[in-house]
């Protein structure tokens, strides 16, 4: 192993702060479970002059979702629910879903949906958003939420999806994949099923067994001078500037306890923390000893889940060579995907923070910036191109 080669690694951040891509960040590379390489760039919070460090705390949006995956499968493994059981079983409000057509018609659903369709976001449940018309729709339920919330009014994690659920779909469940809210609804999913808020339940099942002491839907006041800021590129002043808005039906700014506790975006972390929850997983749903997933469980969240037909719109092109499993990429094509093995898994975050696990050469690698549209998955894929060559 060439540990002078993983230099480069921290070059490339290096190189994004000092092209002022990035305020600052964090990568940690690990091996056998062992750190082999880490390196911090930058500030973390540059208006209160704090710099990045071991225990910075960063919004990981999206990079929630894998932990989700892990959290409602474990109910899966107690029995509470089956893969193909109707989503309505559960939420009534999913009962008798429809379909917005691209005319404008809203016409009934072919189906009810499934949980394994809610999980591999086959669903048709679509995020908000202005560029399509069922996007648009589901941004009208969102938008009223937000107005509730700004008026003083808490709209909890199983009452703001048991309003999207009347949102009309965008695609026919199992048609085709769109990214979208499914991660949220597993978390309401499993409020229903156990009774407990989903951060309570998230603390029980996993942050607590796993040690994960500084991951949580909100960073608490005597934590905040290792909270980082987030920051977004502003085209007319050429500028990264602080982020005045939230994003995805979250409230507070990750600054107090929220009321919707999103299972897609909700979570702060740390390098530290993530990783692990990236052991669990690479350890097929053990750590410590102690089994928290059965290894069922932890394959079918890391291996492709996509038909081809479905596979067509998970186009995005950081994730080519990539099929989609329970809310996780896994590669399936390693030569479209670059660096790496056939089998890696993870899945990144709206600032940029990335995420993967290689079970073949027992590599995880770990990335923290907190830019808008960061799309962590492109420094990483040269990160990746380093690493392997450093291990081999």
């Amino acid at each position: 192993m060439n540990l002078d080669m993983l230099k480069e690694v921290g070059d490339i951040l290096d190189g994004q702060v000092k092209k002022g891509e990035v305020v600052g960040g964090a990568v940690a590379v690990f091996k056998d479970g062992e750190q082999i390489y880490r390196h911090n760039s930058g500030f973390a919070d540059r208006e209160r002059g704090i710099p990045v460090r071991d225990d910075t705390i960063y919004r990981i949006y999206s990079m929630t979702k894998p932990i989700t995956a892990a959290a409602v499968m474990i109910l899966y493994d107690r029995g509470l629910f089956g893969l193909e059981d109707k989503l309505s079983d559960y939420i009534p409000e999913f009962a008798h879903p429809t379909v917005l057509m691209s005319d404008g018609r809203e016409v009934p659903a072919e189906s009810e949906i499934t949980i394994r369709q809610t999980l591999d976001m086959t669903s048709g449940l679509c995020y908000p958003d202005q560029s399509y018309p069922a996007g648009r729709k589901m941004d009208e339920v969102y938008s009223e939420i937000a107005r509730e919330s700004d008026a003083g009014k808490r709209v909890g994690t199983l009452e703001l999806i048991r309003r999207a659920a009347k949102s009309p779909l965008a695609y026919q469940p199992g048609e085709k994949w769109m990214y979208g809210i499914g991660a949220d609804v597993a978390g309401a999913l499993v409020e229903v099923l156990t009774g407990m808020s989903y951060r309570e339940y998230l603390k029980k099942e996993i942050f607590e067994p796993l040690g994960m002491v500084d991951t949580d839907f909100y960073v608490p006041q005597e934590k905040m001078d290792r909270f980082s800021e987030m920051y977004i590129y502003n085209e007319e002043s050429k500028q990264l500037e602080t982020i005045p808005w939230q994003h995805l039906g979250l409230r507070g700014f990750f600054k107090e306890l929220p009321a919707f506790e999103s299972g897609g975006a909700g979570l702060v972390s740390t390098i530290d923390d993530y990783k692990k929850f990236a052991d669990m997983m690479m350890n097929r749903g053990v750590y410590g000893g102690k089994r928290i997933l059965s290894e069922e469980a932890a394959d079918l969240i890391t291996h492709n889940n996509l038909t081809p037909s479905q596979a067509e719109t998970f186009n995005w092109d950081q994730c080519r060579g990539c099929g989609y499993s329970i809310l996780n990429r896994c590669v399936i094509d390693l030569e479209a995907a670059g660096a790496g093995n056939l089998g890696d898994y993870g899945w990144d975050g709206w600032l940029g923070s990335y995420y993967s696990n290689d079970p073949t050469d027992k590599v995880t690698l770990i990335y923290m910036i907190q830019r808008a549209g960061g799309f962590g998955s492109w420094p990483c894929l040269k990160m990746k191109e380093m690493i392997y060559k450093a291990i081999k």
